[in-house]
């Protein structure tokens, strides 16, 4: 649409996250893509369902977990944190969580295992072409994009 500007940012890493005493970090043997569909799904924006249905082998139309979709992270890590909820997300933001071993990546437990490329996130800025932002939004956009490229 000639009306905005679009600058697409960098594919960003993605994993399944959850509590550490969360039944599925405490199981002792691979977790199966079935199990997965067996808990309510959190985060920030929905994956494209097409990717969803690729991913766990379904046909397109089957109902997806989904049960909180928000932009508030505070909410989205107290969600995962105070219950069963898995959180579907880019990984960086949750670096801290997972050395302080509040949180748990699922992904390594998870067989068969995805491949990489196909876990990411991907997203653009979106602005009104023609028009110049004001200085604040323009530094916002600028670490946007600073940031997503590290």
């Amino acid at each position: 649409d000639p009306r905005f500007s679009i600058t697409h940012l960098p594919p960003q890493p993605a994993s399944i996250f959850c509590r550490r005493d969360h039944p599925l970090a405490q199981q002792d043997r691979p977790i199966s893509r079935q199990q997965i569909l067996q808990y309510p799904w959190s985060g920030v924006v929905p994956s494209s369902e097409a990717s969803l249905y690729a991913l766990f082998d379904l046909k397109p139309g089957t109902l997806l977990p989904w049960t909180l979709s928000s932009n508030d992270l505070n909410l989205l890590r107290e969600t995962t944190l105070t219950s069963d909820s898995l959180l579907l997300t880019w990984c960086s933001w949750l670096e801290q969580d997972l050395r302080d071993g509040v949180l748990v990546d699922l992904m390594p437990s998870i067989q068969p295992g995805w491949p990489a490329d196909l876990l990411t996130i991907t997203n653009a800025v979106v602005c009104q072409a023609g028009r110049t932002l004001s200085p604040i939004a323009q530094q916002a956009v600028d670490s946007i994009i600073a940031n997503a490229e590290r």
